[in-house]
């Protein structure tokens, strides 16, 4: 192990007498002798990092010996094997990053320098230890204003070409598109049989007895009452807003705009029935007039890859035998596979159903635009803010490179915040100084200074006036965000089925390393902003 990175971590949380200047003592917390699970958990975690500390640490030996016990544990082995082995990962990792990046190598002598020399934490130390451990959030803490400006500036983007033919008509021309999370109800034997008819809560009980095969985030619990349903409370919110289009001349009076759910499961027995399910919470609620509602299963995406796909890369590009469809076209599984499908599917719509359709934008559930703020404070409604030739511009970044502005986003307020302002962001940027797990990686630190750099951004100046200038987007949550669908095929922008992450930031997997010209990249679209 690299001495220079034993020593600073043994700076951080080696003190016995938990006078560390981190707040944390892996000593105080390594109790061997304790058995309960919370015990094993934190132990495997406190050996871990006291091994890091080096055989210098007083613990050290006593600390290996755990997990070499624990590591054949039948309920625990497989985490304390991956902690254990962790330790030589971690030092065969420094030892290549060492000898070919002289500026960690100098980074990691300066960071051990100041700890040798200082117990108090100081923002100077901070900035020491980052360069180490977390490069992106040097100088943060010590001027977050002025890491805002600069990253602003980097993402800035000179319009050489507006889309010749925007979006017009966005209650026609784009694809409203979702995904609902199902699962179980907390006690599947006691389903309120209120909310579920008999057939779906014995359903119900029957999944109950499969095996979980997914882990979302917030998950709808079936029989969940209409008050708290995100399945309910989005499309009430997606209706409302487009009542006041229509009242403000933006779309027709029998317009409907067109919602694409796909729902995912987190038990393979749910799959028929969360879509029984969700028909029955629709049926039972006031109707929805202004929109029309599809709901997709991996069920009815089978269909679509037997009926639809297969015959069609037969006829048309001459493929036949065993298909990969199937494993790539589909709802459930993780978010990347029905981030794609999503995407996928507005394609097949324009050229099956509607070649009037231009876009897609995602929504998530929990959002609902707030018209009456967005008028207000924007001067536009939520459909007018897609009505813009910035929407699949050309131009040029920081860098020179031409880019195509295929891609949109938008941003999040807070329900709580929102009487202070639409642009009110949802992270604000932590004060004081970091302590325990921060002084390693900071998460909420960089989430802000770019939130506030890339998501709060106005165009209202010479530098960005939003018609010759705007800025281009990485920081992009899982909704509030669109696509061209001529720039889904030119670019193909999708995620691979295996990613467990919801935000749509994931696109970058399949174009970063790739290198046309011009690049796909998201257009920054102030005031478009969902309340959540």
């Amino acid at each position: 192990m690299n001495p220079c990175f034993q020593n600073i971590i043994n700076h951080l949380v080696g003190a016995s007498d938990g006078t560390s200047p981190s707040g944390v003592s892996a000593a105080k917390l390594f109790h061997p002798g304790q058995s309960d699970e919370r015990a094993i958990a934190t132990n495997i975690n406190a050996a871990f990092l006291i091994l890091c500390c080096g055989p210098g640490h007083p613990m050290h030996e006593q600390a290996r010996r755990y997990l070499e016990i624990m590591s054949q544990d039948r309920g625990h082995g497989a985490t304390a094997r991956f902690y254990f082995g962790g330790v030589d990962r971690v030092s065969r990792e420094l030892s290549v990053a060492v000898r070919s990046a002289p500026a960690l190598k100098r980074a990691l002598y300066e960071a051990e320098a100041w700890c040798r020399q200082n117990h108090r934490l100081s923002r100077d130390g901070i900035d020491r230890l980052w360069n180490v451990f977390f490069p992106e959030g040097v100088g943060c803490i010590n001027d977050p204003k002025k890491r805002i400006r600069d990253l602003r500036a980097a993402r800035k983007i000179e319009i050489t070409t507006p889309n010749p033919d925007p979006i017009k008509r966005p209650s026609r021309q784009v694809l409203f598109m979702s995904n609902l999370l199902i699962t179980l109800p907390a006690d599947p034997d006691q389903i309120d049989t209120r909310l579920c008819s008999a057939g779906i809560c014995e359903q119900v009980r029957q999944a109950a007895r499969t095996t979980q095969k997914y882990w979302y985030d917030h998950p709808i619990q079936i029989g969940t009452r209409p008050e708290n349903n995100e399945a309910i409370y989005g499309l009430r919110g997606l209706n409302a807003a487009m009542r006041v289009e229509k009242e403000r001349g933006g779309a027709r009076a029998d317009d409907k705009l067109i919602c694409i759910l796909s729902v995912s499961v987190t038990h393979e027995g749910l799959q028929e029935v969360a879509t029984r399910y969700l028909r029955e919470v629709y049926s039972e609620i006031e109707p929805l007039p202004h929109l029309k509602v599809f709901i997709i299963s991996e069920a009815d995406t089978r269909r679509m890859v037997e009926e639809v796909l297969i015959p069609g890369a037969e006829q048309m590009l001459g493929i036949s035998g065993e298909s990969p469809f199937e494993d790539i076209f589909g709802v459930d599984g993780e978010y990347g596979r029905h981030y794609s499908f999503l995407k996928a599917f507005s394609a097949i719509w324009q050229v099956l159903i509607d070649p009037g359709v231009k876009a897609s934008f995602k929504i998530d559930m929990d959002q609902v635009f707030d018209q009456t703020a967005l008028i207000k404070e924007t001067g536009r409604s939520a459909l007018e803010h897609f009505i813009t030739p910035l929407w699949g511009a050309e131009g040029v970044d920081t860098s020179g490179r031409a880019v195509d502005l295929g891609l949109m986003a938008g941003a999040l307020v807070n329900e709580k915040d929102i009487e202070n302002g639409l642009f009110t962001p949802d992270v604000t940027v932590p004060d004081g100084m970091p302590g325990g797990e921060s002084l390693i990686f900071y998460s909420r630190l960089p989430q802000a200074i770019s939130t506030h750099a890339e998501m709060m951004t106005r165009y209202d100046t010479p530098r960005l006036d939003g018609v010759k200038s705007c800025i281009h987007r990485i920081h992009v949550t899982g909704g509030t965000c669109a696509a061209l669908i001529r720039s889904l095929r030119a670019y193909r922008p999708f995620t691979p089925s295996f990613i467990g992450r919801a935000e749509d930031q994931a696109f970058l997997l399949s174009t970063l390393f790739s290198d046309p010209d011009p690049s796909l990249r998201y257009l920054h679209k102030p005031g478009l902003i969902s309340r959540r």
